[in-house]
């Protein structure tokens, strides 16, 4: 499914194989969406940027808020790697929900990331690549989690300089 968010609380399921997009209006607060992502299970997810995230699942909205954990209730990126773990980027930097959490239907852990050396900035991407790695874009530079490391410690790929860290061999 493709979603937009065209009107004030309101979504569209645009579904590609309809002629036209068919309205579905959930009940939630007023919010600045910032991003919509749907996991393997089929849940949306929702990334305002003055509520916190938003979960729709089974016709049914629940927040994450800073209550659960999350950094900000700004939030501009969200991923889920390929072990069903859902970053989310804030303004205040990276937070991620477990896969088992996630698939109980009761996520309410959100893990502020910066204690495992991720930027306690701005975050505007997380992308994984094709060896699991993730990158993080974020006001700080680009930041690396390599999927190899045990401690799930990140470090930044570009210096301030803008030379490039990574090494290859």
């Amino acid at each position: 499914m493709a979603w937009t968010n065209p009107l004030p609380q309101s979504l569209i399921d645009a579904d590609r194989t309809a002629d036209a997009p068919i309205p579905v209006h959930y009940p939630f607060p007023a919010c600045d969406v910032r991003v919509l992502r749907e996991d393997r299970q089929g849940v949306l997810w929702i990334g305002t940027w003055n509520i916190g995230l938003m979960r729709l699942r089974n016709d049914q909205i629940s927040v994450l808020t800073t209550n659960q954990g999350m950094a900000s209730h700004q939030v501009e990126a969200l991923h889920e790697d390929a072990e069903g773990t859902l970053w989310i980027g804030t303004s205040l930097g990276l937070c991620r929900l477990q896969a088992a959490e996630v698939e109980r239907g009761n996520p309410q852990l959100a893990v502020n990331m910066s204690q495992y050396g991720f930027p306690n900035s701005r975050i505007h991407q997380v992308l994984e690549d094709d060896l699991e790695n993730l990158w993080i874009g974020s006001e700080d530079g680009i930041f690396l989690r390599d999927s190899k490391r045990v401690d799930g410690r990140c470090h930044r790929t570009v210096s301030e300089s803008g030379v490039s860290l990574i090494r290859s061999g």
